[in-house]
């Protein structure tokens, strides 16, 4: 991607984001009904214990920390060898590296799930807990650690998404439109079941995972830009060293 595109991106993400904003704190009801949706008064989140989901849930996770090892295992390869590995640059490994150590582990499970409150739907009064519902972005204490917002695996399946297309684009030479089409869609399918799963079993509201999923892409667009894609980089890099003479 060009400079100018990773801006657009950006552009068009932001405004997909505060229009979620609004639209979950207007009308969180979205939540409630949607999560509603997969709860009997008699046995809860019905799908919580289905054999097929919770084997697909543990798959994704192996699935995600095998490619986030592999991930890393390349990007120090390259970074000593000074050369890329399997024709794919080193900077995408850093850059897939950075995505998943500062999406889903510090931005989601660190920072938000630890300060924003919010009770899982199985826990809320609605859907036969203690807790009271907490609409989305709005931080309360009904939760006091490993929270509902946003999705931690919802984020891990989004970073392991967009780092698949990544490496498929890379090699699209080799693999072909038709390939690449294919995987592409193999791996958003993946990902929308991945976050699927934690909403229809009552572990996560829809906004958890929407919000989840738009946090984990743009925080890509923009280390593609920066660590990816030189254009955007130099950029950067002038930017910053004539913001530091000006102060000087």
């Amino acid at each position: 991607m060009r400079s100018f595109e990773h801006l657009t991106i950006l552009k068009v993400t932001s405004m997909i984001f505060v229009f979620m904003v609004a639209l979950f704190i207007l009308a969180p009801s979205i939540d409630i009904a949607v999560s509603g949706a997969f709860f009997r008064a008699d046995d809860g989140f019905y799908l919580a214990n289905n054999e097929f989901l919770t084997t697909f849930r543990f798959a994704m996770w192996r699935l995600m920390m095998a490619f986030l090892c592999v991930s890393m295992m390349l990007m120090l390869v390259g970074l000593l060898w000074r050369r890329n590995i399997f024709g794919i640059r080193t900077q995408l490994w850093v850059m897939i590296t950075a995505l998943f150590v500062l999406g889903p582990v510090v931005l989601v499970n660190l920072v938000l799930k630890s300060i924003s409150g919010r009770a899982r739907p199985a826990d809320v009064t609605l859907f036969g807990g203690d807790a009271t519902f907490t609409p989305a972005w709005l931080f309360s204490d009904q939760c006091n650690s490993n929270c509902s917002f946003v999705s931690g695996e919802g984020s891990g399946a989004a970073a392991l998404v967009i780092s698949g297309v990544l490496v498929l684009l890379e090699l699209r030479s080799r693999l072909g439109d038709f390939w690449l089409r294919v995987g592409t869609a193999a791996l958003v399918l993946l990902g929308i079941m991945a976050a699927a799963q934690r909403v229809v079993t009552g572990r996560h509201f829809l906004s958890d995972t929407v919000f989840a999923i738009l946090l984990i892409f743009g925080l890509a667009v923009v280390l593609h830009g920066l660590i990816v894609d030189k254009v955007t980089r130099q950029k950067f890099v002038s930017q910053a060293k004539l913001r530091s003479r000006t102060l000087l």
